[in-house]
């Protein structure tokens, strides 16, 4: 049986690579959709233009993408530990994408004049997202060598964001 102190190291350096690769996927994903391909509109709509200032706020979003893929991460290791796998780890990604996002736009709908489009949008970004990043989650918490996971996952997002910029750039 394992001591509590044991467990406490057992989940920290589960978790730890889980998170880490979750959150490279998220922050991939979200930069390849906002900054490469959705750019175009949001620079054609009004009430959506770019402030100058928007490269300072870039960090407020990630660190809230880092915050949310712990928690993730975090509940996929307790609800399927001893029976996890990728599969759930994106079935589980996509549902609780699926809630949040739809709960941040009626919310930011309740207070914006934002498009309708963007009521379909967001909350399908959130769930792509959240579904990428519980399965990145699980197939870390699986390996049995998680670190070289991360250093595939840091590899594929590293690629996508070098194509992402070549794209934006043309």
């Amino acid at each position: 049986m394992l001591t509590e102190k044991r467990m406490k190291y057992f989940t920290t350096i589960k978790i730890l690579p889980a998170f880490i690769g979750a959150w490279l996927g998220c922050v991939v994903v979200d930069f390849l959709w906002q900054a490469v391909f959705h750019m175009s509109w949001y620079r054609t709509n009004e009430s959506f233009r770019l402030p100058s200032d928007l490269f300072l706020r870039i960090p407020f979003g990630y660190t809230s993408f880092a915050v949310y893929c712990f928690v993730l991460t975090w509940l996929i290791f307790r609800l399927y530990n001893n029976d996890n796998s990728i599969t759930k780890g994106m079935k589980f990604g996509a549902i609780a994408g699926t809630v949040y996002g739809g709960l941040f736009v009626g919310v930011t709908y309740s207070v914006f004049s934002i498009p309708q489009i963007t009521l379909i949008l967001w909350p399908l970004l959130s769930a792509i997202e959240s579904t990428i990043a519980g399965g990145i989650a699980a197939w870390v918490l699986i390996a049995e060598r998680p670190w070289s996971h991360v250093a595939k996952v840091f590899g594929i997002s590293l690629m996508f964001f070098i194509i992402g910029v070549a794209v934006q750039n043309f």
